[in-house]
C-alpha cells in the first residue's frame, strides 16, 4: 500500500468506536465447552470475540458459524476435529438436525488495546446455550 491508502485505512479503523468498559462483548464457543464454563473448570476467555451490538443480528447456527467464520478444522491425534459442525441425529426416513452452541456476554474489568484481546478476567460474564433445529 502507498501512503495515501495507509492513512485511508487508519481513518477507517479510527472510525470505529473503541471497545470500554461499557462494552458488552460476546464470545462464541463449541458446545463441548459449555459444561467447562459451568462448572468454573474455564474462569478466563481467550480467543476471538466480538461486540454484541456488531452480531446481535446473526441469530440461527448456520448464520453464525458462517458470519463468524466458525467453519474452521484442526488436526488433533491424526483425527480432523470441526468444532462447528451440524449434529444429525437419524430418525426414520430422515435426519433431527440439531446444532448448539454457547454464547458468553460479558464485561471487561478495565480498559484494554486491541492487542491484548486474550486472557482477561471478566468482571460480569453471562451464559446462554443457543440451540436451532433445522
Amino acid at each position: 500500500m502507498d501512503e495515501k491508502e495507509l492513512i485511508f485505512m487508519k481513518n477507517i479503523r479510527d472510525s470505529v468506536p473503541k471497545v470500554n468498559q461499557d462494552t458488552l462483548l460476546q464470545k462464541t464457543f463449541p458446545a463441548s465447552d459449555i459444561e467447562k464454563y459451568l462448572n468454573g473448570e474455564y474462569k478466563e476467555i481467550g480467543g476471538y470475540f466480538a461486540k454484541a451490538e456488531d452480531v446481535s443480528h446473526i441469530k440461527d447456527y448456520a448464520h453464525v458459524v458462517e458470519s463468524l467464520r466458525l467453519d474452521y478444522s484442526y488436526v488433533n491425534d491424526d483425527r480432523v476435529v470441526r468444532p462447528f459442525q451440524k449434529t444429525e441425529i437419524p430418525m426414520e426416513k430422515s435426519y433431527l438436525r440439531l446444532n448448539t452452541l454457547g454464547v458468553l456476554k460479558f464485561l471487561m474489568e478495565k480498559e484494554w488495546e486491541v492487542q491484548s484481546l486474550t486472557n482477561h478476567h471478566v468482571h460480569r460474564m453471562d451464559l446462554q446455550l443457543q440451540e436451532t433445529e433445522k
